[in-house]
């Protein structure tokens, strides 16, 4: 979400196995358009996914960007409230 990050995140998901990073910034607190903004400039460079990778990022974001972009975008925390679920309901 900040530039700060940036080189953090890269780390993380380089450590996941993922290749071709596309990164860009958007405080998830701000301007909700800074988000959108930051989106559509990684779909123009390339990005053919996105992932709003802070859990400060809310399913209204998400839903705007991906109504604006066209793009699968991907909420951290919803993937983790799934998870979460189907675990409870195996147990």
């Amino acid at each position: 979400p900040n530039p700060d990050q940036r080189e953090q995140i890269t780390q993380w998901w380089q450590a996941s196995g993922a290749e071709n990073l596309l990164l860009d910034v958007a405080d998830p607190f701000g301007d909700p358009q800074q988000v959108v903004q930051a989106a559509l400039r990684l779909k123009t460079a390339g990005a053919k996914v996105l992932c709003l990778d802070c859990f400060g990022y809310t399913a209204a974001q998400q839903a705007a960007v991906a109504r604006t972009t066209g793009l699968e975008t991907v909420l951290p925390r919803a993937v983790l409230c799934q998870m979460a679920r189907e675990l409870l309901a195996n147990s």
